[in-house]
């Protein structure tokens, strides 16, 4: 793996929510009050205001998005146009999309269905923090455990971490969490398959087909088989998403595009539109400024290129 910056935007206040949009069609970006969507080119698409403070957000199958906010839970289209809008009783903690839409709101869980009408609400026994789908199932997060319940609220497993939950993730039958500088991955019963330290507490983890690491200090790439590291990049991130060739980022008011680029080279053409024009410039690393007279104002394109010749065949 050898994830290069494609693209880098600051979007003017403090990113809470981060997520690529389903059908390839860019990732949504959320703020205390805003939500705005970018292409893959980093061009944005539309910007939208939240009523009030913004929660959690999930990408839809349709390209839309479901956004739970203080006291409401909204969906929008792919073009940012608010189709229904579901008033909550219960500040939200999370919601989920796939082929029912599920939000936990303190300790209620409730699903709606493709037309975002009501399905059930189940009420849970204990005070959830974070939650994930695995299968028919449900992991929900404590303030130090993971349990998993099925769809009625029944408890099938339940597991404690001394150092407490700070992120989950699922794959297939595969169930990845952090707790303090650790990532345990644990089967469907609960049970432990592997696990992995490092020497800084663990904020974010993701899966999707490996197993994104947001550390304090860095942020590493973990094969989910061998559990071992694969890619690293050397910046540490509050946010990430991972989705196809492609990761997302974000650190504190900066989203930042990635791509696995293989075994191609990146290198990047920076033309200086500040006062003094100062000209073009390659450079091998990211930049978002002039790296002569420091100007923002620029054009930057990206170019990539073969690291090794390829051999005639024979």
């Amino acid at each position: 793996m050898n994830f290069a910056t494609i693209w880098k935007r600051d979007v003017g206040d403090t990113v809470l929510g981060l997520s690529h949009l389903i059908g390839r069609r860019g990732v949504a970006v959320a703020s205390r009050r805003i939500l705005r969507t970018f292409d893959l080119d980093g061009e944005m698409r539309w910007r939208q205001g939240l009523d009030s403070d913004f929660r959690d957000l999930a990408p839809l199958p349709d390209g839309g998005i479901v956004v739970a906010c203080k006291d409401a839970l909204t969906f929008l289209n792919s073009d940012g146009d608010e189709k229904k809008k579901i008033p909550l009783d219960s500040e939200p903690v999370q919601v989920l999309a796939g082929e029912t839409v599920d939000l936990l709101a303190e300790n209620e869980l409730h699903a709606f269905d493709s037309d975002w009408e009501p399905l059930r609400k189940v009420q849970l026994d204990v005070k959830a923090e974070a939650i994930i789908r695995n299968g028919s199932h449900f992991i929900v997060a404590t303030e130090d455990s993971v349990i998993d319940v099925n769809g009625e609220g029944a408890v099938q497993w339940d597991r404690g971490f001394d150092q407490g939950v700070s992120s989950l993730a699922s794959a297939g039958e595969r169930i990845y969490l952090a707790s303090g500088r650790e990532v345990h991955a644990l089967d469907s019963k609960g049970e432990s398959l592997w696990k992995e330290s490092f020497s800084d507490h663990v904020k974010h983890i993701v899966s999707n087909g490996v197993i994104l690491v947001i550390l304090e200090g860095g942020t590493v790439f973990m094969d989910p088989e061998t559990h071992e590291i694969v890619s690293r990049i050397d910046h540490g991130f509050s946010l990430g998403h991972l989705s196809d060739n492609t990761a997302v980022f974000a650190s504190e008011r900066t989203v930042e595009f990635c791509e696995d680029v293989g075994d191609m080279d990146v290198f990047y053409e920076i033309m200086c539109r500040g006062e003094r024009k100062c000209g073009t410039f390659v450079s091998s690393e990211f930049v978002d400024k002039c790296p002569k007279c420091g100007a923002s104002k620029m054009i930057l394109r990206v170019e990539k290129k073969e690291l090794y010749e390829k051999r005639p065949p024979g």
